[in-house]
């Protein structure tokens, strides 16, 4: 089969790299030696690359000695092809459309080569593979290597800036966020940021899977926002009975045991509607990795659109890698969360445990230091909110059902406590003057 290629434009790119620093600018920046069908060509531009890192101009005599020096100035064809090259570079202001071509050459023939590779390993029936997160890491890792932005000048920054600043001035205390579903948190948080890390963490029974959950479903229910949740301690039954238990105000244990009452089945059937629409998508896949993680959103974004908020509940329980400390491991998981957030231009909304730390002082409210087997998890989020609640250690104290937020960090905003309700049969939060 004849692969794509262009080795006329590939010397004429070449040509005009050697007469134009322009040329020879965007060619390095935006290409590789591989992109390059011809080999010859492909050492020739690897030749001008090295050489570029130290010299201004570069003509075919420096580039004769150069290769001579590395031995391939025979194999590339001597001083007539370098010659060649001269005449083909007509006018170097077509620099930018050989490079496309190159690049569009050089990725078809990626994916000739990724759609061979995934034939046979579909056909080798001895290796324990997931075949079709295999072929998708082939696809995506190409989708990776054109995924890098190059620098982008201030003033494309500040464009953006005043665009936000005209769209909060003609929506005066409107949300640039998405909302908690708290009024309180929305005040101080201004809400879930797109492209930030925003970590919930407490102590066990705390209800960090709950307010996650309860954020989600606000989402997802009340906003219409595309919703997915990767749930690596509960299965998806146990976040469904959650989910009718809360957005109903229906008790937990009942739906468990399935013991409804008449209102409370008439609550259920009445709302199955709006929970059965909803863009609310749940993955219970144990242990998951970023990488499948990350195939998973973006075949998500292939069949439903753009993704608005991603929950992992709990990042500890995510796949590391192995093969390395746990602490390295979950600095490695944390930077990839907050990758996420920023490719997928959501917020992402982790959990994590926290270190027995808090048990042993006499205030038992969680501190940044607490966070568990890495403060690389502090340093990656942008928003850290911990869960406190008194009555959890005091059963007499007279704050009974009542949750702290705490704020500790905000990158873009202050930190603080809001005080939410807990009603913990209905596995719910609610703003406190509500209730």
């Amino acid at each position: 089969m004849k692969l794509p290629s262009s080795t006329d434009v590939e010397k004429s790119l070449l040509g005009c790299m050697l007469l134009d620093r322009q040329a020879l600018s965007h060619g390095i920046e935006q290409l590789a030696a591989y992109d390059f069908y011809d080999e010859a060509n492909g050492i020739i531009f690897k030749a001008l690359y090295e050489l570029a890192q130290d010299k201004d101009n570069i003509d075919t005599t420096i580039l004769r000695d150069y290769l001579e020096d590395k031995g391939s100035f025979i194999r590339v064809g001597g001083m007539d092809y370098l010659i060649d090259l001269g005449s083909q570079a007509i006018n170097p202001k077509n620099a930018p459309d050989y490079i496309e071509t190159i690049k569009k050459k050089s990725q078809r023939r990626k994916l000739i080569s990724a759609a061979q590779e995934i034939i046979e390993f579909t056909k080798d029936t001895s290796k324990d593979l997931d075949v079709l997160e295999e072929a998708e890491k082939k696809i995506f890792s190409l989708s990776d290597e054109n995924a890098h932005k190059g620098l982008v000048h201030v003033g494309a920054g500040l464009a953006e800036m005043m665009e936000h600043i005209e769209e909060a001035s003609a929506n005066p205390g409107g949300m640039r966020g998405l909302s908690t579903g708290f009024i309180e948190l929305d005040l101080k948080t201004n809400g879930l940021q797109k492209g930030e890390l925003v970590l919930v963490a407490a102590r066990p029974s705390m209800g960090k899977s709950a307010l996650a959950l309860n954020m989600a479903q606000h989402a997802a229910i009340h906003d219409n926002k595309n919703v997915c949740v990767f749930s690596l301690e509960m299965g998806t039954l146990s976040l469904v009975f959650r989910l009718v238990a809360s957005e109903y105000l229906i008790n937990l244990s009942n739906i468990l045991k399935g013991t409804l009452s008449p209102d409370e089945t008439r609550k259920f059937v009445r709302g199955m509607g709006n929970l059965s629409e909803a863009p609310l998508y749940i993955d219970d896949t144990p242990g998951i990795s970023i990488a499948q993680m990350r195939s998973k959103l973006r075949r998500h974004e292939a069949e439903h659109g753009p993704v608005d908020l991603v929950v992992v509940d709990y990042l500890q329980l995510m796949d590391g890698g192995g093969g390395e400390n746990r602490q390295v491991e979950i600095s490695g998981i944390s930077r990839g969360l907050k990758a996420l957030a920023k490719e997928f231009d959501c917020p992402v909304l982790a959990l994590s445990q926290l270190s027995r730390s808090p048990e042993t002082r006499g205030d038992k409210r969680p501190l940044l230091s607490d966070l568990r087997e890495s403060g690389a998890i502090e340093q990656d989020a942008d928003l850290v909110m911990f869960i406190y609640r008194e009555d959890y250690y005091n059963k007499d104290t007279e704050f009974k059902n009542i949750s702290e937020i705490n704020i500790a960090k905000q990158r873009n905003g202050e930190t603080g406590v809001v005080k939410l309700a807990w009603l913990g049969q209905h596995t719910k939060f609610a703003d406190l003057h509500r209730e």
